[in-house]
């Protein structure tokens, strides 16, 4: 991967991510896991290479990965610095029997970004 994506990097890139889905009338329910979930929310850490994210809902991956493609190049950044790599690995959160719990980092405008919840 090779980026190295601290908190301020995190916000912003998303800040463009959601820019590019409303200049292109996209509707994205993006929900983040992992380190950059948990820098958004609750604290802030050592730098992460990517945002994990689970599919798409509502909306389009396809959409979202392109739009992420072209923050990507804006930035310098790598193509995968947002992703959906974690659904792969079996690492989708699950706290046990207990669902999930999402909190709102962004809604407006059809598109949602929410964070997993401790």
């Amino acid at each position: 991967m090779g980026d190295s994506l601290d908190r301020d990097d995190i916000i912003s890139g998303l800040r463009d991510l959601v820019g590019e889905l409303h200049a292109a009338g996209e509707v994205a329910g993006i929900r983040l896991v992992g380190g950059a979930a948990l820098v958004i929310r609750y604290f802030d850490r050592r730098a992460t290479g990517d945002l994990d994210s689970l599919h798409i809902h509502p909306g389009s991956d396809d959409a979202v990965l392109a739009a992420a493609e072209r923050v990507a190049d804006r930035r310098g950044w790598s193509a995968g610095w947002f992703n959906f790599a974690v659904e792969n690995a079996d690492s989708v959160p699950t706290f046990g029997r207990r669902p999930v719990e999402w909190e709102t980092i962004y809604d407006r405008d059809s598109v949602d970004v929410l964070g997993e919840a401790l």
